[in-house]
C-alpha cells in the first residue's frame, strides 16, 4: 500500500514537472521570426522550418511498421536510468509495444534529419541505438557519416543490426556493450567525433559525464551535441540548464537539446525554438 502511495506520487510529481515544463516551453519558445542572429536563422530555416520529405525516409517508416507488427516477447536488458515501460511490463515486453516508446517518433526523426543535413558531420557518435531508428535518419541526414552506436542489451543490437542491412546503411556502425565499456575502447579509434548524440542513460549527472569523458578524451571536441529527451525528469533538465550554460550555442527545442560549440561568437546564447506552424501567432504581424 505504502509503495503504491509513493508510486503515484511520484507520478504525479513527474506529470506535473512535464506540464509546467510544457507551459514554459511554449510560451518563451522563439520562432523563426523572433531570432536576430543570420546563423540561428539559417539553422532554423533548414531544420525547423524545412518541410521538405526526403523520399528515403519512407524506407525508415516501412521498417517502423515492420517491427511495431512484432509482437514477439524479448528480455529487455538496460544498462541505464530504465524505461517507464519497465514497471508496467517488467523486462518481458513484446517488439512492438518496445518500439513504440523507446524510437524516435517520425516529426524528431525528421528533425534529427534536418541538423544533420545542416551540420554535415563525417563523424557522429550515438549513445544508445534501440532499434536503429535515429541511426537511420541521421545516416540518410548525411550519407557520408560514418556513425557509430552503442547499446547494451543484445536483443536491440540485432534488431539494430536487421535495420541497418534491410536499409543498406553498411556506414553505420553498433557496438554492443555498456557505454562505460565500450567508450573507452573506441574513441581512440576515430580521428574525432563531429557529433554526439545521446539517446540513453536518462540520467542527469551521467549526461554531463559522458560529455566530459567524450570531449576530453575524443581527438577532436564535438562541434555539437544532441541530448534527447531534456525534459525526461528533473533531474535531466537541471542538467540541461548547467550544460546550456557553458556551450556558445544552446537550442532547447523541447524534446532535444542542442549543444554548439561556436568560437567566433563572443557571448553564448541560449534559445527556445520551436516551429511556427505550431505558434502561428507570432509570425511577425503583431509586436
Amino acid at each position: 500500500m505504502i509503495k503504491s502511495i509513493n508510486n503515484f506520487q511520484k507520478y504525479l510529481g513527474s506529470l506535473t514537472f512535464a506540464i509546467r515544463s510544457a507551459v514554459d516551453f511554449y510560451y518563451h519558445a522563439n520562432t523563426v521570426h523572433g531570432l536576430q542572429s543570420p546563423f540561428l536563422y539559417r539553422l532554423a530555416t533548414e531544420t525547423l522550418e524545412n518541410q521538405t520529405i526526403d523520399p528515403r525516409l519512407y524506407k525508415i517508416e516501412l521498417r517502423r511498421a515492420e517491427l511495431l507488427r512484432d509482437a514477439r516477447l524479448f528480455h529487455r536488458v538496460d544498462f541505464g536510468q530504465g524505461s517507464r515501460l519497465l514497471p508496467l511490463h517488467g523486462p518481458d515486453m513484446q517488439i512492438n509495444t518496445w518500439v513504440r516508446h523507446s524510437s524516435i517518433d517520425t516529426y524528431y526523426g525528421t528533425l534529427l534529419h534536418h541538423i544533420i543535413q545542416h551540420f554535415k558531420p563525417k563523424i557522429i557518435l550515438e549513445l544508445g541505438t534501440a532499434a536503429g531508428i535515429s541511426s537511420a535518419y541521421m545516416a540518410f541526414g548525411y550519407p557520408l557519416a560514418q556513425i557509430y552506436t552503442i547499446d547494451g542489451d543484445p536483443k536491440a543490437v540485432e534488431i539494430a543490426q536487421i535495420t541497418m542491412d534491410s536499409l543498406d546503411l553498411s556506414q553505420v556502425h553498433i557496438r554492443k556493450g555498456s557505454f562505460s565499456e565500450i567508450l573507452p575502447q573506441l574513441l581512440p579509434q576515430l580521428t574525432s567525433v563531429d557529433c554526439l548524440f545521446i539517446d540513453g542513460h536518462h540520467d542527469g549527472q551521467a549526461c554531463k559525464e559522458y560529455i566530459d569523458f567524450i570531449c576530453a578524451q575524443a581527438v577532436k571536441k564535438p562541434s555539437v551535441i544532441i541530448i534527447d529527451d531534456i525534459r525526461w525528469s528533473k533531474d535531466m533538465y537541471s542538467a540541461w540548464t548547467l550544460l546550456s550554460g557553458t556551450w556558445s550555442v544552446a537550442l532547447d527545442f523541447y524534446r532535444f537539446g542542442v549543444l554548439i560549440y561556436n568560437p567566433d561568437l563572443v557571448e553564448n546564447v541560449s534559445v527556445k525554438m520551436i516551429a511556427r506552424r505550431f505558434k502561428p501567432f507570432t509570425l511577425g504581424l503583431f509586436p
